[in-house]
């Protein structure tokens, strides 16, 4: 609530001043007391200082400092939001009961970005997350990519996702070199996106 004495107003500045708060949509209710009182659905209190009013100046000054404060904390959050989500994630799903090429799969991609990538993993552009398929926290991620059965999935920003699971499973145990250069590759790729 903006109150501001009548008296103190003349009849230009109190038609501008009627003028501006109706654009900005605020609500004017006339008191007895001889103050005019201007809603929102912010609630802004300004009250006599040292014995006089607020001017209109100093009304209009804090009302555009407020307005662009609280404009530039919502581009920063909106921003925040954006840098907060990693570029890539990449999801090995998994049972509980493993074999030696399941375990093949999600330790040497493990190795394999931890050696080539451990920057981006520090600072969280990939994120790499090994999920049992049984657990009850990782369900909804299951359903979401209606996994079955162990998979490897790379999913970038926008949620596309690459499925890399037959190269893994064919490669994890005998050739893990290729199955590095498949990583590295997939990754840079999602990296350059």
């Amino acid at each position: 609530m903006i109150k501001i004495e009548a008296a103190n107003i003349n009849k230009i500045e109190y038609n501008w001043l009627i003028e501006l708060f109706a654009f900005l949509s605020f609500r004017i209710t006339f008191r007895r007391n001889g103050f005019l009182y201007f809603k929102k659905v912010v609630n802004l209190h300004f009250f006599k200082k040292n014995n006089r009013s607020i001017t209109m100046k100093k009304t209009l000054l804090f009302l555009a400092l407020f307005l662009g404060i609280l404009s530039s904390s919502q581009t920063l959050q909106s921003q925040n939001q954006t840098d907060s989500v990693p570029k890539i994630r990449i999801y090995y799903f998994h049972a509980t009961n493993r074999c030696a090429t399941c375990l093949a799969c999600e330790n040497v991609c493990l190795e394999t970005l931890q050696s080539e990538f451990q920057k981006e993993l520090d600072s969280k552009i990939i994120v790499f997350a090994p999920l049992n398929i049984e657990e009850e926290q990782n369900k909804s991620l299951v359903e979401q990519y209606k996994i079955q059965f162990s998979t490897l999935l790379f999913v970038d920003q926008k949620g596309n996702v690459t499925d890399l699971s037959d190269k893994a499973f064919e490669n994890a145990l005998e050739n893990q070199s290729e199955y590095k250069k498949i990583i590295v590759n997939q990754v840079i790729k999602m990296l350059n996106q």
